[in-house]
């Protein structure tokens, strides 16, 4: 048994780690403190003034643990690396479900590739992000392609130059077919070093340059080529349209400022490079607001009233926010320029300093024109806030409203604010899954889905899953007893399906002596959704437009989830497959190859080195002559 004041007594005033757990042993929380005494202490004295995302993540502490560092530095290199780890539910998280999507130019290689990646490895090549989206990354190199034409292919170069024809992408113009032999390793590497700096943020810089070239060509009367390069800086001067000139005293830095509102805050990040602003990202961070949060030093002084309070909470979000966002990130400019210092500034300056390879400077405008900038940003800031929580209070009484309607129809006591909803997908009889969405008011709450690998049921039978996962669910919280602190159950439980799936899952709740209420959600021959399954009736939903758009957004993020978990289990049987045919790989290095690329495309994209350094010289070059079967071996 975890004795509180025990444990609390017993911690050292040294710098380290502290990680929070809750009933079941899983950390729910990752922070840092100068001293390990004072910041865990305060989580449990009386009177102390918590945001309401820490007040909620107190609730369900059952135990911590610590890990001492020999300074602040380590303690904070440490935090980022198990939050990246564990990804705790209360922490500061910039993105719910996937990792970081990058742009990765392999350098390192005679004719250098540019990749989609979402792994950032220690090698020679230059990686550019994290981007918003997977979608952002394509799109970006989608564009690129067209202006700078650098190959994407996992050919063995310059080893295969000139013994194949070349692909589609060659005769589309968006790929300089370095495999034909025709371009130079000098040629190639000037559109390479032109890709670099266009994503470094120079796209000015490579107009000139263009521009040069293009004069160069017509002066010689190479009047075709002077043609395609003009076509090329329209183009980028198309991209410069979009972008707002702010001061070329600012040359490269970023301005990151932070609004408040009640209970959420936003924060927006703005890069200027060479002058010109090339992009804004914008997060909101839910449940922050409030004159506490983690700090940067690990230390937090309980503030006082009135605005000392909300600066000091504003300053401790700053610092939580700086790290999570420029943990994984690329590339680090030499100025950041903030709405409020951070706390524990010094050990953020020396752990941006370290990841960038130079000094970086964090600073808060005091005059000028710097000063100006950061004003106006955050008054944006705030009015963004503003209307956002104008619309999500308009959408949320809208959501309360219909809530209430569906209690009514359904004869319950009270508003179903916790649904847990199910999908089964069959996308193959050796395939099948189950997903688990929560929604708490109305809103989907990521952090508490679930997924199921349907193990007792053989083909594609939903009744039977859906008796198998919903015991599972449910049938170790009735064994083990409900906790103290929390409800764990919900209030409503949906299913995706008709009558037949209700009456499956209220026969299995009644069955473990559960007295939940279970509907199923149907749809009509478009698959959208029309109606509830409710007390052996269907009750159509068409006419309650609020009520119809909650449901059916229910239903589809089980079914997104469910179906997305389906397809990657029929993706790793895929990849098996495969790879059991090649002679050499048994079940260490398929599963080291698997972990290190994720799936076969990703692996047939890999170059010889890249699978050599995973599974050695001999199975890599099986594998590679497997996956380019119909293409000449490495040589």
């Amino acid at each position: 048994m975890f004795a509180l004041e025990s444990e609390l007594a017993k911690l050292p005033a040294k710098p380290g780690v502290y990680l929070m757990k809750d009933k079941t042993g899983r950390i729910i929380y990752v922070g840092k403190a100068r001293a390990l005494k004072n910041r865990v202490r305060q989580y449990f004295q009386k009177g102390s003034s918590l945001s309401p995302k820490t007040r909620a993540m107190v609730e369900h502490i059952f135990s911590f643990e610590t890990i001492t560092t020999d300074n602040e530095l380590e303690a904070l290199i440490l935090e980022c690396n198990l939050i990246k780890k564990h990804r705790p539910r209360y922490n500061i998280m910039l993105r719910d479900d996937k990792t970081y999507p990058y742009i990765k130019v392999t350098l390192g290689e005679d004719f250098p590739r540019v990749l989609f990646t979402r792994t950032v490895e220690k090698d020679a090549a230059r990686y550019f992000g994290p981007y918003p989206s997977a979608g952002a990354v394509r799109e970006t190199l989608d564009m690129l392609a067209g202006i700078f034409p650098v190959r994407s292919c996992a050919r063995n170069l310059p080893g295969e130059s000139g013994k194949t024809r070349p692909c589609l992408r060659k005769h589309l113009d968006l790929c300089a077919a370095p495999c034909t032999g025709t371009i130079s390793v000098e040629s190639y590497g000037q559109l390479v070093r032109d890709l670099v700096r266009f994503l470094e943020g120079r796209q000015h810089q490579v107009i000139k340059g263009l521009t040069a070239e293009m004069n160069r060509a017509s002066k010689a009367l190479e009047f075709e080529k002077a043609g395609q390069i003009r076509d090329k800086i329209l183009l980028l001067n198309k991209i410069l349209e979009k972008q707002k000139v702010i001061s070329p005293r600012l040359k490269d830095c970023d301005a990151v400022v932070i609004a408040c509102g009640t209970e959420d805050c936003i924060a927006q990040v703005y890069t200027i490079r060479d002058g010109y602003l090339t992009g804004r990202e914008s997060h909101v961070l839910e449940g922050v607001a409030g004159p506490e949060e983690e700090t940067a030093s690990g230390t937090q002084e309980l503030a006082g009233p009135g605005a000392d309070a909300a600066r000091s909470g504003e300053a401790a979000l700053m610092a939580s926010f700086l790290e999570r966002y420029y943990e994984p990130a690329a590339q680090i400019p030499p100025k950041l320029l903030v709405s409020v210092l951070p706390e524990g500034l010094d050990i953020l300056e020396a752990w941006l300093s370290g990841k960038h390879g130079a000094t970086v400077r964090i600073r808060l405008p005091a005059r000028g024109y710097e000063q100006e900038l950061i004003r106006m940003l955050t008054d944006n800031a705030k009015q963004d806030m503003s209307r956002r929580e104008q619309e999500e209070g308009g959408r949320q009484r809208k959501k309360r409203e219909a809530l209430a309607r569906l209690a009514d129809w359904m004869g319950l006591k009270e508003i179903p604010g916790l649904i847990e909803a199910f999908d089964i997908s069959n996308t193959g009889r050796e395939d099948a899954a189950a997903s688990l969405v929560v929604f708490e008011d109305g809103k989907p709450s990521p952090r508490r889905y679930r997924l199921y690998k349907i193990k007792t049921v053989e083909g594609q039978d939903d009744y039977a899953g859906m008796r198998e996962v919903l015991t599972r669910r449910y049938g170790g919280i009735v064994h083990e007893g409900l906790p103290a602190k929390t409800p764990i159950l919900p209030d409503l439980i949906l299913v995706d399906g008709g009558l037949a799936h209700a009456n499956t899952a209220s026969s299995v709740l009644a069955g473990l002596g559960l007295a939940i209420p279970a509907v199923g959600m149907v749809k009509d021959e478009d698959h959208k959704t029309r109606g509830l399954a409710i007390q052996g009736t269907v009750i159509p939903v068409g006419g309650d437009p609020e009520l119809m758009l909650l449901i059916s957004e229910i239903q589809e993020e089980a079914h997104r989830f469910a179906l997305k978990y389906s397809r990657k289990l029929r993706s790793k049987r895929q990849v098996h497959s495969i790879l059991d045919d090649i002679p050499g790989i048994a079940a260490t290095r398929r599963t080291a190859l698997l972990r290190e690329f994720g799936s076969i495309r990703k692996m047939s994209q890999a170059s010889l080195e890249q699978l050599t350094k995973v599974v050695g010289k001999t199975a890599a070059k099986a594998v590679y002559e497997r996956l380019h079967i119909n293409r000449p071996g490495p040589p």
